[in-house]
């Protein structure tokens, strides 16, 4: 069977006869799957560069020296798994991305501005799929930002429907 003909429903069969096929009222189909895709993102998706999920969205900043400024940038149906790199071109500059230990630290968090011409991003929890980031400094100006990411595939197993077929021939190399 070659990868391309591999849909859902063989990917559940197969990962639940390798752990002894546990009872699906406690491993339910929709448990396993999600189990598989998160694998699948974070072990094969995210450690290899394929060229088809590269993604990339330039678009210009609000300047604001008094609101939080939160970036939102549209990635396509699945969303992004990860940001690779947040530049301003046309000044050179390559944005920094804290975790939230720095974001906190920073006080960007805070209602008081810290405002300039950004260099580092902080990436927001969001529950579509749009990529939503903060800057900081607050940008005075606007600036045309781009956002090179990683884009997230299609899942491997879909909840509901585990019988369509997910894997693309590009795939057959890894």
């Amino acid at each position: 069977m070659s990868n391309t003909s591999m849909a859902g429903d063989v990917i559940l069969a197969r990962v639940r006869a390798t752990f002894g096929n546990p009872s699906t009222t406690v491993w339910t189909d929709a448990i396993v799957g999600k189990i598989i895709n998160n694998a699948y993102y974070m072990d094969m998706c995210a450690k290899f560069d394929f060229y088809n999920l590269l993604g990339s969205v330039t678009k210009d900043t609000t300047a604001s020296t008094s609101t939080i400024t939160y970036e939102t940038y549209t990635t396509g149906k699945y969303g992004a798994l990860q940001v690779k790199s947040v530049t301003i071109p046309t000044e050179g500059v390559t944005l920094e991305p804290i975790n939230y230990d720095d974001y906190d630290r920073f006080g960007a968090a805070d209602t008081a501005r810290v405002t300039g011409t950004p260099s580092h991003y902080y990436r927001l929890p969001d529950s579509s799929n749009d990529l939503v980031l903060q800057l900081y400094p607050c940008p005075v100006a606007a600036h045309s930002t781009r956002c090179v990411y990683r884009v997230r595939p299609a899942p491997l197993v879909f909840s509901g429907s585990p019988t369509t077929t997910v894997l693309p021939d590009e795939w057959d190399e890894v």
